[in-house]
């Protein structure tokens, strides 16, 4: 990708967290949707649902999580970490622009790299089965999802809300049980689930009480 005078020559593809140690610090809800066919060989998102919209494991049997639902939260939670990365670029990184990152995810070359990383993460944890057309599946929900999320948080600004959202949800929400999404917005108004399992992942990756890359 072409890049303009001053500006980094490359820019490093935010990927997921390790995807299995960050779902472990997500609610109960959360992991029991997301961590459906664990023992099971992961979900098989190519599949389907079931008869009865539940989803289908790796190995062919079933458990009480809705398709739907599944897909939806997964796609938010790994969206949510991909956007974080970008966040933390822009931080470490100031002539890392909001621009730049955009013209990241509108270009092919672009939108290949974070394509590849995703599915890379994707194939290496327990979310779904390792082939490649269930990682590509779930990579192209989560792909679908980065750019308006980029628009809808002022270009990542306000992705993890405000200070006292931000301690309200890690309070509330990431911590083991936690309130359900539903519950949380309702109790914390103003945020979309994307940007929940956003705040859990980047207090995931500090140290307790130092605020995260905020």
């Amino acid at each position: 990708m072409a890049v303009e005078p001053g500006e980094p020559e490359a820019v490093d593809t935010p990927t997921p967290d390790t995807v299995d140690r960050v779902v472990e610090r997500l609610p109960e809800e959360a992991q029991s949707i997301l961590l459906a066919c664990q023992e099971q060989g992961g979900v098989d998102l190519v599949a389907g649902a079931a008869p009865d919209g539940r989803v289908i494991c790796g190995d062919g049997s079933s458990v009480p999580i809705e398709y739907d639902r599944y897909l939806t939260t997964a796609s938010d939670f790994v969206a949510a970490g991909v956007l974080v990365g970008f966040r933390s670029v822009m931080i470490a990184d100031p002539r890392v622009s909001p621009d730049l990152l955009i013209s990241l995810l509108a270009t092919s070359e672009g939108a290949n790299a974070i394509r590849g990383a995703t599915e890379t993460a994707l194939a290496q944890s327990s979310l779904v089965t390792s082939t490649s057309e269930s990682t590509s599946l779930l990579t192209d929900e989560v792909m679908r999802r980065l750019l308006p999320t980029f628009n809808s948080t002022n270009n990542l600004e306000t992705l993890l809300g405000t200070e006292d959202q931000y301690e309200s949800v890690v309070q509330n929400f990431c911590i083991s049980p936690g309130l359900t999404v539903e519950q949380t917005q309702q109790a914390i108004p103003g945020l979309a689930p994307i940007q929940l399992y956003a705040i859990c992942i980047d207090a995931s990756r500090t140290t307790p009480g130092d605020g995260g890359d905020r």
